[in-house]
């Protein structure tokens, strides 16, 4: 997100695209600055696989733009839940 003058926001693509990382409940790093898919103008996805060795727990995400005083971003959620395996 972009902050435009008097206060407003407007979406922009940072120009070295976003990253992307997972955190797993034990702290470690599951998934490390993988490249996140543009959708449209400021907009991303990342499809992600869990491994078949992923504990159950509360996973992170941390997103990252490419550190232009600009970029901004806004999370729908900060992470997710993996259950336990059936």
């Amino acid at each position: 997100m972009r902050y435009t003058p008097f206060g407003s926001s407007a979406l922009n693509s940072p120009a070295n695209g976003v990253k992307l990382t997972v955190i797993d409940p034990n702290g470690d790093v599951v998934l490390n600055e993988a490249t996140m898919t543009l959708s449209s103008t400021g907009k991303y996805y990342y499809i992600l696989q869990t491994g078949v060795d992923w504990v159950e727990g509360w996973y992170e995400i941390a997103p990252f733009a490419d550190g232009s005083d600009y970029d901004d971003y806004e999370l729908k959620d900060k992470g997710f839940y993996l259950a336990e395996k059936i």
